[in-house]
């Protein structure tokens, strides 16, 4: 097999690029470290400088000695060895439905709830959806992001979350966003008082 002067000449371009790269550089993208959010408290700034140093990265700041952190494994491990108490963002909190008798944590485990009192939602039909945030709310834009995505707020539910009505793919693209936790299905239990006696064995 014959290679013409251009195509060998091409080759040895391509090789001596290839060769040129350092190894550590091709494997940088892949070498990326995850991070995640955490909820840090504290009021002493030289705490903070120090989880900054460590490669923690200020998420949300309100100014109230409450912060949101990005951070890797690396801080996360510096955080624990120097005893800062941190939450991971991931687990917001439980939830209050009122008027129901449901408190829960998404992040830990979901409520035992009767058949006959969830949703059925219908594909691509508009429902209602609880939004939790991965913290307080640091600002309306929060709540606007969710607007602009699609979704129509309806109220506030404890704690640090929203009940939304928009469409599956609405609520996709929301679970989605760095600020969200968690988003699931609003289901009719949530609505019913524990003082209504409901018959669930239908």
């Amino acid at each position: 097999m014959k290679i013409g002067k251009r195509s060998a000449t091409l080759l040895a371009i391509a090789f001596a690029l290839l060769m040129a790269i350092p190894i550590g550089g091709m494997m940088t993208a892949q070498a990326a470290t995850p991070t995640e959010l955490v909820q840090v408290y504290s009021e002493n700034p030289a705490v903070i400088n120090a989880m900054k140093a460590a490669g923690a990265e200020i998420f949300v700041d309100y100014h109230n000695g409450m912060y949101l952190l990005k951070v890797d494994k690396t801080a996360e491990n510096m955080m624990a060895n120097e005893g800062i108490s941190f939450k991971k963002a991931s687990s917001a909190g439980s939830l209050d439905m009122y008027p129901a008798k449901y408190r829960f944590n998404p992040a830990v485990s979901m409520p035992a709830i009767p058949d006959n009192l969830k949703a059925t939602p219908t594909k691509g039909e508009t429902g209602l959806y609880i939004v939790q945030f991965v913290g307080p709310f640091a600002s309306s834009d929060w709540a606007k992001s969710i607007e602009n995505a699609g979704g129509r707020i309806i109220k506030n539910i404890p704690k640090n979350a929203l009940l939304v009505k928009m469409t599956p793919t609405t609520a996709d693209t929301v679970k989605n966003m760095p600020i969200v936790a968690w988003v699931g299905t609003y289901e009719p239990a949530y609505k019913i008082s524990p003082d209504v006696n409901i018959n669930t064995s239908d």
